[in-house]
């Protein structure tokens, strides 16, 4: 983040925060980026629906600048995945299903899936628990 918040129509300071990297310009270019690590129709059913849209979006653009709100949590931030728990479910030629046991604010949360799908020959989340 930047240190200043963007103003209101009044003057006052809001919870939103100009993004403070290059790469991101507008929520175009977040979605671009995602979808390098997910799946389109993932990250349009689950990604974008809380980042971007609804009463409380993490990202919007504000007078023109691609803001972040400070007041929102990020998504699946309290979620440590057990990578040495890690197990297959299941496996085709174009997808998989793996499942590890997880820690929620550091206590137990049991085990969770995710799915990995091949698009034009490049694995990428199809699933999390935010989209389960």
């Amino acid at each position: 983040f930047l240190d200043e918040p963007v103003a209101d129509a009044q003057g006052n300071p809001t919870s939103w925060y100009p993004v403070a990297d290059e790469r991101f310009a507008s929520i175009e270019d977040l979605k671009t980026f995602a979808e390098q690590f997910y799946t389109n129709e993932f990250a349009a059913a689950a990604l974008y629906s809380l980042a971007f849209e609804g009463d409380y979006p993490k990202y919007s653009m504000q007078n023109g600048v691609l803001c972040i709100n400070n007041d929102v949590g990020g998504l699946g931030w309290g979620i440590e995945w057990q990578f040495d728990t890690l197990k297959i479910v299941s496996q085709t030629e174009n997808g998989v299903v793996l499942e590890m046991e997880t820690l929620l604010f550091d206590e137990d949360d049991g085990p969770k899936q995710l799915s990995l799908a091949r698009v034009n020959g490049e694995w990428r989340l199809d699933s999390s628990v935010i989209g389960n």
